[in-house]
């Protein structure tokens, strides 16, 4: 055979079939990475979809759930007309309901009770407990002891609310009175 001795035949048959079996071999691999790729496609697609899906059940959720949040806290507004809680409770000694305590709050009771209080300490010296809550009862129906903004803001808040003005005073009053009877030594509720 022009000259190539047997070993020279078989290492070229060796690397002729190592050749073959490298491009077979590569072939496989490729078709096998093919089929990997197409189903890491699908399953991605698959993943994709689920997540499309699920974000717009959450979504439509999020929607529902305000809705009813919404329906919720009209329900409260409407059972709050039909059960108006009172501001002030009627036990003794009288004070305010949890009602009470967020108009005073929204009010800025404590603020208003910090300005008019120095000046009533010396008018209330002497009072028992009682007289000093009547007095508070009293002072507080004199619009002429509130500022045009005070004013404002208590007829807001009666409006709001659906309450009288004078409810909200009265919210006022029991502020003072406890202030008050603080001042004096007497014992506040």
């Amino acid at each position: 055979m022009n000259g190539l001795t047997t070993g020279e035949i078989t290492l070229i048959v060796t690397f002729v079939l190592g050749v073959i079996g490298i491009l077979i071999s590569n072939s496989r691999l490729r078709k096998d990475l093919r089929s990997e790729y197409r189903e890491e496609g699908e399953w991605r697609g698959t993943v994709n979809s689920f997540m499309e899906s699920t974000e717009t059940r959450l979504s439509q959720f999020e929607k529902e759930l305000s809705d009813l949040r919404k329906s919720f806290a009209s329900l409260c507004n409407q059972l709050s007309a039909i059960f108006r809680m009172p501001l002030v409770f009627g036990q003794s000694p009288l004070g305010l309901s949890e009602r009470g305590k967020s108009v005073s709050k929204e009010i800025g009771a404590q603020a208003w009770v910090d300005k008019v209080a120095v000046t009533l300490e010396e008018k209330v010296k002497g009072m028992d407990a009682y007289g000093i809550q009547m007095f508070c009862f009293k002072y507080v129906e004199d619009e002429n002891q509130y500022t045009e903004e005070e004013e404002r803001i208590i007829r807001a808040s009666a409006y709001k609310r659906g309450d009288k003005v004078s409810d909200i005073r009265q919210v006022l009053a029991i502020e003072l009175r406890d202030r008050l009877l603080k001042e004096a030594g007497l014992e506040a509720p």
